[in-house]
């Protein structure tokens, strides 16, 4: 069994003093708050290495902000060692953690998203009532014999706001929702602004029933609960990007163009959220435009600017393509976000750069998949399978294409049975035993990364 070590704030210093800036926590908090990531985890790793379980967590909290399989494995990891060190709030991040792989389909982490969230509700973080009540609704035989509405009305009546939510969520996992518009409006409207869920609650009811109540009306509230410090700007990052999903009946991408400018000065991520809006919504600014904001968001170091500047490039769309361009940009991107690699791969793939380079398409599709993109696994298939430019291997086209189905990659599933129709039944065996060492180096890769983290918190 391993000893804890603690290490004086002191010593921590004398040991950070040849590394340039003295890692700051509570710097790294306004970084994070303000939407600058980068910094705040170049002050939390420290930090976190040497077993401060707020910075542990807060890093884990970044790290889950990624989209990437990596991010999994480094943020359970970070929550497991704050929580062994006895810092309560980690069991619900912890809770949460796994409930996520729950909606994602994973039921593996049914007993530890229960435990964790309990836990954390033992502790007193009553946070998690949202959680734990959705949990039992969505896993009944999880919750035993306890009442999830008497849970929820308990937490109501000593006065937690985040239990007004938790209710509205009941109703709507009940199918009780379209009958209670008033009273979730009502509920709502009382758990403002602690609850920012709520804004955008209202905001549905809203339009779906103008006589209970305003959008612009709610928006403007948004705008002053800003202002006074109410309402930070991440939560209204989220409130914009639900603005403008295409995929409500009414998205109002004009005022969540205006949220993002009201918080692009402390949250430089508006920046990309603006790009992203004037190419989904062209009316909102001209390609001149477009590129000003991108040019502003890589400026600021943003990762998802430089992604979003070589897809401009690379699809040639708004901009005439420029596979230089296309690569200078994603190659900057791909130090950060991995699904850059499989444009990369594109690039060289296509020859794009005037002549192709499939080795090096290979290499980046490879990196690609390895880090959760399954289309990447998909282009290595097709690759292998029609065997341009590379040699023809039948046995690592089926493996790439059976991985990039189990990812979930349905366009995959007609090349897989193109394969294995194709191919003799020994073919498919040895395909078979790839696709399962493939699978299992990247699950040794995540199993690497959470003892890389628990070494450095020891």
């Amino acid at each position: 069994m391993r000893m804890k070590v603690i290490v004086p704030a002191a010593l921590l210093m004398l040991q950070m003093a040849g590394c340039g800036t003295l890692p700051d926590y509570g710097l790294a908090r306004q970084a994070a708050h303000n939407g600058d990531p980068d910094l705040a985890i170049r002050h939390l790793e420290p930090l976190a290495e040497f077993g401060m379980p707020e910075a542990q967590v807060l890093l884990g909290d970044l790290y889950r902000d990624r989209d990437d399989l990596q991010s999994f494995s480094k943020t359970e990891a970070l929550y497991i060692k704050a929580a062994e060190a006895g810092y309560a709030r980690a069991y619900g991040r912890l809770g949460k953690l796994y409930l996520e792989r729950l909606e994602d389909g994973d039921k593996s982490y049914l007993e530890k998203a229960r435990d964790n969230l309990e836990l954390a509700l033992e502790s007193g973080d009553t946070s998690v009532i949202i959680s734990l009540a959705e949990l039992f609704l969505s896993y009944p035989e999880s919750a035993g014999d306890r009442d999830v509405k008497a849970l929820i009305l308990q937490a109501m009546d000593e006065g937690n706001l985040d239990a007004n939510y938790a209710l509205v969520r009941y109703y709507q996992l009940h199918g009780e929702a379209d009958d209670r518009k008033q009273e979730i409006a009502d509920l709502c409207r009382k758990a403002l602004p602690e609850v920012p869920e709520c804004y955008l609650e209202m905001a549905e009811i809203y339009q779906q029933q103008p006589d209970l109540g305003d959008v612009d009306t709610l928006l403007e509230k948004v705008k002053e609960h800003f202002i006074s410090g109410r309402l930070n700007s991440g939560r209204v990052w989220k409130i914009a990007m639900w603005l403008a999903d295409r995929d409500r009946l009414h998205p109002r991408p004009a005022e969540s163009m205006q949220l993002l400018k009201m918080i692009e000065k402390d949250f430089p991520r508006a920046l990309y959220g603006q790009a992203r809006l004037m190419m989904d919504f062209p009316v909102l600014g001209s390609t001149d435009q477009l590129l000003e904001v991108l040019q502003r968001g890589r400026e600021a170091g943003l990762a998802e600017a430089e992604m979003l500047t070589g897809k401009l490039y690379y699809s040639g769309k708004l901009v005439p393509l420029d596979a230089v361009k296309a690569e200078k940009h994603l190659l900057t991107a791909s130090k950060e976000i991995a699904r850059a690699h499989y444009f990369l791969g594109n690039i060289y793939q296509k020859g794009f750069l005037g002549k192709d380079d499939p080795r090096r398409a290979v290499d980046h599709f490879l990196i690609a998949a390895r880090a959760g993109t399954p289309y990447a696994d998909y282009a290595l298939a097709e690759y292998f399978w029609k065997g341009v430019g590379i040699k023809r291997n039948a046995g690592y086209a089926y493996s790439f294409a059976k991985l990039a189905v189990a990812e979930g990659y349905t366009r995959a599933e007609a090349l897989l049975e193109e394969i294995k129709a194709s191919v003799t039944p020994e073919t498919v065996a040895l395909g078979d035993i790839i696709a399962l060492r493939e699978q299992t180096q990247r699950n040794e890769q995540m199993v690497a990364l959470v003892s890389d983290q628990e070494e450095g918190s020891n």
